[in-house]
């Protein structure tokens, strides 16, 4: 995996190690597209290792997930050369992430079925220790879905892997839709000079059509931001932080 600008350090399931993150300020033709571009060569990934048998798959950020339907086993591929995830600052109380989720199954090295969802994450900063996050998320298909997400509010710690939950919230409906938006609160630690950040995690799609459920396996972060004893949480000057 190559390492960028930015290092973001949280937790993934299987045997993912680490994402990468690189902050923007505005969102040119390049970053919208790094998304999709990432997860198409997820998609080559997983064809070109053709999985036997019948298995569900579920790609984002160039990493795959595939899950035996006879064993119910998962094993994760990526390629070799997979572009950073990016993430948007846009200004002193705004951040966000925006992902393809594709899932779909592949019988004996062949493509059966196959969509995709688009999520994107809203932070709204500007106070001490209650921070509001809004999910978004389309099914681009038009199919009737229902992907819950688990966010959690998440303080940086400078030694790797120790990294706090500090809050959680549900993002689920208890009906299938083609899209869902909602907005909850997550709380920060009141106190000085802290560094915390959004996780995007535990997230499962269940296709109404398909009669199937897909995990996605691993996380989607957010950037960093700062808060204060005596000043609300915010990007400083506009700009992730860079721990």
């Amino acid at each position: 995996m190559i390492e960028l600008a930015r290092k973001w350090r949280t937790s993934l399931a299987g045997t993912l190690a680490a994402a990468f993150i690189m902050a923007s300020t505005g969102v040119s033709a390049a970053d919208a597209s790094a998304s999709t571009d990432a997860s198409d060569a997820c998609v080559d990934a997983v064809t070109e290792a053709s999985p036997k048998g019948r298995v569900n798959v579920t790609c984002y950020r160039g990493i795959a997930t595939v899950t035996s339907k006879a064993t119910g086993r998962s094993k994760t591929y990526s390629y070799d050369e997979m572009r950073p995830f990016v993430g948007y600052v846009d200004g002193l109380y705004r951040g966000r992430t925006e992902d393809d989720l594709i899932y779909g199954t592949i019988e004996n090295g062949q493509w059966v079925f196959r969509s995709t969802i688009f999520v994107r994450a809203i932070i709204s900063l500007g106070q001490y220790q209650h921070q509001w996050l809004e999910i978004y998320w389309n099914q681009k298909d038009g199919r009737d879905v229902n992907l819950s997400i688990n966010a959690q509010m998440k303080r940086y710690i400078y030694w790797p892997g120790t990294d706090v939950v500090e809050d959680s919230v549900v993002y689920t409906t208890s009906y299938y839709s083609k899209d869902y938006k909602a907005s909850k609160i997550l709380f920060t630690e009141h106190s000085d000079r802290q560094i915390f950040y959004y996780n995007l995690t535990n997230m499962v799609v269940k296709d109404l059509g398909q009669n199937d459920t897909f995990p996605i396996i691993g996380d989607i972060p957010g950037p960093y931001f700062q808060c204060y004893v005596y000043a609300v949480c915010s990007y400083p000057n506009g700009k992730p932080v860079d721990p």
